[in-house]
C-alpha cells in the first residue's frame, strides 16, 4: 500500500509542532519556580547562620556548601555546623515545588569567625585594661562597652589582644563585649560574653611608720570612694612576691604586728575592694623595722618626708664608729657629707662617719649622698651596719623610698 509524500509530511509536521509545545510547557514549569533571594550567611555563636527571602509556592528549600547539598529544610534559615575559625564557606539555595527546582542562588561567600574570650578586666592607676585571645582569621577586634545601665556602644578597634579603657570615672560599674573582624572579607563574630568591673581609685597616700609604743609597724591611708574594705600585702623578706597579710580590712589603718627578732625594711601596699572587684595597687611605702634596744640602736623610721631616721645612744666620751656607720649606710667610699645639724656641742662626726659624744644631751646629725641608688647598685650585696649586721634589706628597694638623706639622732646619757 502506497502512503502518499503529502500525507507523510503533515504528519511529521504535526508530530514536530506537538513536541515543540511540549518542550516549551516543561520549561515555562521549570522557570515558573523562582530562585530564593536576599540570601545572608551570618557567623554566629557555634554556627554559620543561612536565611532567605521566602519563594512564593515552594514547597521546600535545599542549602548548598559550594556543589554539595548539605540541608533539605521547609523553613527559610539554616545553622550549619561543623564550621572551622578562619575558613571560607559559600553558599547556594534552591527553591522546589514538589520535583520542581528554581536556579540556584546568587552565591553568598562568609568567613567563619569565632568570638573571642575575654581574659581579663583589671582597674589600673586611671584606667580599665581588658586582655583577649587571639581568635584565628581575625586582623582586628572591635570593643563595646556599657556604662552603668546603658547600652553597648563601640569604643575602639584594635588589631592586638589588650585594650586600655582611659574613659572611666570611680564608682562606675563597666562592662565589656568583643567582636572579631576579618578586613579582607570583612567577616565580623558574634559578640563575646561579657566582663565587667566596678571601676576603684587605688588608695593613697599609704604610709608606713615604726610604732614608738611596740614592736609593729603603722598603716595608715586615703580611703577610695564606694570600696567597702582594702587588702593590705607585704613583700616577701626574700623581695620575691607579696604576700597579703590582711583581707577585707574596713577601716583606713592596719597595724603589722612584728614577731621578727631580726631588723629589717618592711614594703607595703594596699588595694581598696568592693565585691569581687579591686583597685589597682597603692604605691608602695615602707620602713624598716628594728626591734627594741638592738646594739645600741633604738629605733630606725621614716618620717613624714621619707626621710630615714635612727637612735643611737652613747656615753659621754664613746665614739660611734662599729663598722663606719655612716659610710656603710650610703657605701659612700667618701663621697658623702656628714655635719651636726643640732647639739654641735653634744656630739661630732667625722669626714668618715665616725660619732663622737661630747656631753650630756641630744644631737642630730645630718647624712647627705649623691645618687644613692647609683651607688647602691653598684655594691647590691654589701650588708648595712647599724652598730649590727642587717644583711636582709634590699639596698635597691630602700634606695627608693628614701630621699639621699638620713638623720642620726644621738642621744648622749
Amino acid at each position: 500500500m502506497k502512503i502518499s509524500k503529502r500525507i507523510i509530511s503533515t504528519a511529521l509536521a504535526t508530530l514536530m509542532v506537538g513536541s515543540t509545545l511540549a518542550v516549551g510547557a516543561i520549561s515555562a514549569s521549570a522557570a515558573s519556580v523562582k530562585k530564593p533571594t536576599k540570601v545572608t550567611a551570618k557567623n554566629s555563636q557555634k554556627t554559620i547562620a543561612v536565611s532567605w527571602k521566602k519563594v512564593a509556592g515552594a514547597t521546600k528549600y535545599k542549602v548548598y556548601v559550594g556543589k554539595k547539598a548539605v540541608k533539605t529544610t521547609k523553613k527559610t534559615s539554616f545553622k550549619y555546623h561543623g564550621v572551622y575559625a578562619g575558613k571560607k564557606y559559600t553558599f547556594t539555595v534552591k527553591a522546589y515545588k514538589g520535583k520542581k527546582a528554581s536556579k540556584a542562588s546568587t552565591a553568598v561567600k562568609v568567613m567563619r569567625m569565632n568570638a573571642p574570650t575575654i581574659r581579663t578586666v583589671v582597674n589600673q592607676k586611671n584606667s580599665v585594661k581588658i586582655t583577649w585571645t587571639k581568635k584565628k582569621g581575625a586582623t582586628s577586634y572591635q570593643i563595646y562597652k556599657k556604662s552603668g545601665s546603658g547600652s553597648y556602644k563601640k569604643i575602639a578597634t584594635t588589631a592586638k589582644t589588650s585594650y586600655i579603657d582611659k574613659d572611666v570615672t570611680s564608682a562606675t560599674k563597666y562592662s565589656y563585649k568583643l567582636v572579631s573582624y576579618n578586613k579582607a572579607t570583612k567577616a565580623v563574630s558574634v559578640k563575646s560574653g561579657k566582663r565587667s568591673t566596678i571601676f576603684l581609685q587605688r588608695p593613697k597616700n599609704l604610709v608606713a611608720l615604726e610604732s614608738e609604743a611596740k614592736d609593729a609597724i603603722n598603716l595608715t591611708w586615703n580611703a577610695s570612694e564606694s570600696a567597702t574594705a582594702y587588702n593590705v600585702y607585704r613583700l616577701s623578706a626574700d623581695n620575691e612576691k607579696w604576700v597579703k597579710i590582711a583581707s577585707n580590712v574596713a577601716a583606713t589603718e592596719y597595724t603589722d604586728a612584728m614577731t621578727s627578732k631580726n631588723p629589717r625594711a618592711f614594703i607595703y601596699k594596699v588595694t581598696a575592694v568592693k565585691d569581687s572587684w579591686k583597685s589597682a595597687d597603692s604605691d608602695e611605702r615602707g620602713t624598716a623595722f628594728v626591734p627594741k634596744r638592738v646594739d645600741g640602736v633604738n629605733r630606725y623610721y621614716f618620717d613624714k618626708n621619707n626621710d630615714p631616721h635612727v637612735t643611737v645612744y652613747l656615753s659621754a666620751g664613746e665614739k660611734y664608729a662599729e663598722g663606719k656607720f655612716v659610710a656603710d649606710f650610703f657605701n659612700a667610699q667618701g663621697l658623702f657629707k656628714a655635719e651636726v645639724a643640732e647639739g654641735a656641742d653634744v656630739a661630732t662626726v667625722s669626714a668618715d662617719g665616725v660619732i663622737t659624744a661630747v656631753k650630756s644631751g641630744k644631737a642630730v646629725i645630718k647624712v647627705t649622698a649623691d645618687d644613692i641608688i647609683t651607688k647602691y647598685a653598684a655594691d647590691h650585696n654589701r650588708a648595712m651596719d647599724f652598730g649590727f649586721q642587717v644583711n636582709d634589706f634590699d639596698p635597691l628597694r630602700l634606695a627608693s623610698i628614701v630621699n639621699n638623706t638620713l638623720f642620726v639622732e644621738v642621744e648622749v646619757g
